[in-house]
């Protein structure tokens, strides 16, 4: 093989005017460069390979060998229909030379994209969607899972939910009355001690509390008020228990002036049944799936219900209900923003007070 050869020495190009050191190559001729000789160029300077249709330029890098771009403000490949790099084991960009700047990627027609991330991490996975939801190896992304049921439906709306009639919606954050109507919810006693309430603060933010009970709220002072205020409690969870290990009486959260109810946990249930929840500040919902049963086959329709900040409750979702499930999965989510409320309702069509039980579910990001 020919070829033109080079030892340990320099082929030095300098000035602001670029020059060229002509090399014709012919055949499989190679230009070798020995231990230590290197190519150097100063500022305006440049290297140009000129290939024809079919021609090959090749880099081949033995054990220990290395290719080093440094302090170069610019490196430009144009009019390449393909750069390809092969058989190279790692290809590094040292910490102590990053790269300065911005990556683009373009698509066919040469415009700029970006690419989805949080914190930097490219949403790349080999896993579902929902799995990564789910597993919570996203702390951007939070999975939302919402239900209740409400046996006693009759020919008006009402919410989902284990009281009567419609939710009450407060307009002002206060502190909460949690109590139970069973002495054995109590610290020391053998059903709930204590439980947790979840919800919004009187700027959307989440927050959650723990509360101790103090056995039956009938009795005088044996409700146990919130050191924070809440405009929202969506959702109420025993905690611990004694001996019987469930709730053993109706708890109940309220606000301070016992106007009205905010969460209900019925007895040996241990968490709340209301299908009501309210989006957070700073976080976007994303809805994927709404289902509804009716149990007894008495017919009944569900209402989901959707009112964003300062509006009103608009119907987004209907299902028809006989005796059925209905699940409806929504491959195009449902999308709200940060502070609206949303409340699954419904009423019977038939003669008899229907039993419905909803859900919906999705997941929160972070925006």
């Amino acid at each position: 093989m020919g070829g033109f050869s080079s030892g340990p020495q320099s082929a030095v190009v300098s000035g602001s005017t670029p020059k060229a050191i002509p090399v014709e190559l012919t055949g499989s001729s190679a230009v070798t460069l020995g231990a230590g000789a290197e190519v150097a160029l100063a500022s305006g300077s440049a290297v140009r390979v000129s290939l024809v249709s079919g021609s090959l330029f090749e880099v081949a890098l033995g054990a220990g060998a290395a290719v080093a771009v440094g302090n170069t403000p610019n490196v430009s490949v144009t009019n390449t229909p393909n750069v390809a790099v092969t058989n190279t084991p790692t290809v590094i960009v040292d910490a102590g030379n990053p790269i300065s700047g911005s990556v683009k990627l373009v698509d066919e027609t040469g415009t700029e994209y970006g690419v989805r991330h949080y914190n930097n991490r490219l949403r790349v996975s080999t896993n579902t969607y929902g799995y990564d939801v789910a597993s919570g190896s996203d702390s951007n992304v939070a999975f939302v899972n919402k239900f209740g049921s409400n046996p006693a439906v009759g020919a008006t709306d009402v919410t989902i939910w284990g009281a009567p009639g419609r939710y009450t919606w407060a307009t002002a954050s206060a502190t909460l009355r949690v109590g139970s109507d069973n002495a054995a919810d109590d610290s020391a006693g053998t059903g709930a001690r204590t439980v947790s309430v979840y919800g919004l603060d009187g700027s959307y933010n989440e927050q959650v509390e723990q509360v101790t009970l103090d056995g039956d709220a009938g009795g005088a002072g044996n409700w146990v008020l919130t050191t924070g205020s809440f405009l929202r409690a969506h959702r109420v969870v025993v905690e611990t228990a004694g001996s019987d290990g469930f709730n053993q009486g109706l708890l109940e959260v309220k606000n301070q002036g016992d106007e009205f109810t905010l969460a209900i946990v019925d007895p040996g249930n241990n968490r709340t049944l209301v299908a009501v929840y309210t989006v957070p500040n700073g976080k976007k919902l994303f809805v994927t799936q709404i289902a509804a049963s009716e149990i007894g086959s008495q017919g009944a329709e569900l209402k989901f219900f959707v009112r964003p900040l300062n509006g009103v409750f608009q119907l987004k979702q209907y299902l028809l209900l006989n005796g059925t499930t209905v699940t409806r999965r929504l491959d195009i989510p449902l999308v709200y923003a940060a502070k609206t409320d949303i409340e699954m309702a419904g009423k019977r069509t038939g003669a008899v007070n229907a039993h419905i039980e909803a859900t919906f579910q999705g997941y929160l990001e972070t925006v």
